[in-house]
């Protein structure tokens, strides 16, 4: 998995400690999910994701997973 974060454009989040970016790469827009600085947050989405994922509920595409990183990319 390579990830390019050059010509990423921020979305401004709430709260959380995560950082939210989009990319453009030809016709698929990516969200780019940065939980570098909380862990847990991490960990808590992708289960949240998995478990949406088995009950049939539209949720955004996981295109990458940066375990080292805490990366996500989603649709």
């Amino acid at each position: 998995m390579n990830i390019s974060l050059k010509n990423l454009l921020e979305i401004k989040g709430g709260l959380s400690k995560k950082k939210v970016f989009r990319k453009a790469e030809k016709k698929i827009n990516k969200i780019i999910i940065d939980f570098s600085a909380d862990s847990k947050e991490f960990d808590n989405y992708l289960k949240i994701n998995k478990i949406l994922s088995k009950i049939n509920i539209a949720i955004p595409k996981v295109y990458e997973v940066h375990v080292k990183k805490k990366i996500i990319v989603i649709e």
